[in-house]
């Protein structure tokens, strides 16, 4: 396993990598569903409009806040008459009842489960490096959309424990520092050129899995160590 060779530590995207997804179908999904469940406030146009505007304060976070605090906020002062508990249970019991409704159609492939099996046997430091946007409930509902527990990893980045998002160094910074390692003993495997294998500034090595490629124009000058399938990926790796 030379591509792992004297690596502690393995991060995971989630969406396209660990879990099968087109995603920005699923998102459509999302979207459509989340925008019913703040209907009686809202019109599905303007409510998306204003959960983008949240949700790219999260993105553009410079860490004096969790990603959840800086979007509950924002999202509180963009519908001003409604008190910010009411709207936090909104979401809460969104991602309680209805965000595993859109589970349907997505099916969780065998190849990572045998590669999450094989590194958790070898001791390897596994972390799910999404992009923290989400908050927990709804990530570790995906992890277990794709076979996987979320037990099966040593870190699970979400809005709450994050305060830095994709494709920000600050984010690859903090999971370091979450998890005590150093750049050089981590790979970071997903498949967003510019989000996942950005993370190669820092010197964290990257392989980018093609099966569900993202590759923007503005990630051009990102060149990844390894690139090829998740079964290329998986030959790697499991003799």
């Amino acid at each position: 396993m030379k591509i792992l060779e004297q690596k502690t530590t393995i991060l995971f995207d989630l969406d396209g990598t660990l879990l099968p997804l087109d995603i920005d179908q699923f998102l459509e999904k999302y979207f459509q569903l989340l925008a019913q469940q703040f209907s009686d406030i809202a019109a599905p146009e303007e409510f998306i409009t204003k959960l983008m505007a949240a949700t790219d304060k999260m993105i553009n976070n410079q860490g004096a806040k969790t990603n959840q605090e800086v979007f509950v906020s924002n999202f509180g002062t963009l519908f001003a008459d409604e008190k910010e508990s009411d709207l936090v249970e909104r979401f809460e019991k969104f991602y309680q009842h209805k965000f595993p409704l859109l589970r349907k159609g997505i099916e969780a492939d065998p190849k990572v489960v045998e590669i999450i099996e094989k590194l958790k046997g070898s001791n390897y430091k596994l972390v799910v490096a999404t992009n923290p946007l989400f908050p927990r409930l709804a990530i570790e509902e995906r992890i277990k959309w794709a076979g996987l527990e979320p037990n099966d990893f040593d870190l699970i980045t979400s809005s709450e424990n994050m305060h830095h998002a994709k494709p920000n160094l600050g984010y690859y910074k903090e999971i370091l520092e979450k998890i005590a390692a150093t750049a050089e003993e981590c790979i970071m495997v997903g498949n967003d050129l510019g989000e996942d294998m950005v993370a190669q500034k820092l010197g964290i090595d990257g392989f980018l899995i093609e099966d569900f490629l993202i590759d923007r124009d503005e990630a051009e000058d990102i060149k990844p160590q390894w690139q090829g399938s998740l079964k290329e990926f998986k030959n790697l790796i499991i003799d």
